[in-house]
């Protein structure tokens, strides 16, 4: 993906306030997202912060074969939390899009505005699937390249999450009213019919709320 398409769709006085993150997980004994990389994008494409860390919690699932790190790359690098304080500080004021980037966010614990938020999951859930669309699946029905072939690359994931936006800027802007949805379940997370109350998220869908609710049995 070395040719970004449709940025140009993007207005010059939107391109200083748009920024595309990422991120790459493993996973705690409860079933909880760790955060061990992260990337930023600014709105032409150019990366603006691509760091590893070491979450503070313990891993109980590395994820190796999602993400290709090793324990070995963090051990040493940076704790989550300095790493989530340094995004903290670049996307302030930014408009921020991302693929189930309200996860993301919950995740580095940030409280960013939900009207500067963009989620590709959220807004054409209804255009290609019944659930929510995976980034992969969205990737080659908006913008007709194959992505995460192997491994997940962040960088690839933010760039495309990008041209996604891009692509569809104008009918995106034009049609934020009607979003209802997409900001009811960030206000009122504790309602979603997938909320886990131990972990105080919310899954996306019956079958991984099952699968995360078994994990909290295993683990008692």
């Amino acid at each position: 993906m070395d040719k970004l398409d449709f940025l140009s769709n993007l207005p010059e006085e939107e391109r200083d306030i748009v920024v595309s993150l990422d991120c790459e997980y493993a996973r705690s004994h409860e079933g909880k997202d760790l955060l061990v990389r992260a990337v930023l994008l600014d709105a032409c494409g150019h990366v603006i912060l691509d760091e590893l860390c070491m979450p503070t919690e313990v891993i109980a699932d590395m994820r190796t074969n999602i993400h290709g790190i090793s324990m070995d790359q963090i051990e040493y690098e940076q704790s989550d939390e300095q790493l989530k304080s340094t995004i903290e500080v670049l996307i302030k004021d930014k408009k921020v899009v991302g693929h189930e980037v309200g996860h993301d966010l919950r995740v580095l614990e940030i409280d960013h505005p939900w009207s500067m938020e963009r989620d590709t999951a959220y807004k054409f859930s209804w255009t290609i699937c019944p659930k929510f669309p995976n980034l992969k699946m969205l990737s080659k029905a908006k913008l007709g390249i194959d992505i995460q072939q192997k491994i997940h690359d962040p960088v690839e994931n933010a760039k495309a999450v990008l041209m996604i936006y891009a692509k569809e800027y104008d009918f995106w802007e034009n049609t934020l009213d009607s979003d209802t949805h997409q900001q009811r379940r960030l206000t009122y997370i504790k309602d979603d019919p997938f909320y886990c109350k131990k972990c105080d998220d919310a899954c996306w869908n019956a079958r991984q709320f099952r699968n995360h609710l078994k994990k909290h049995l295993m683990n008692k």
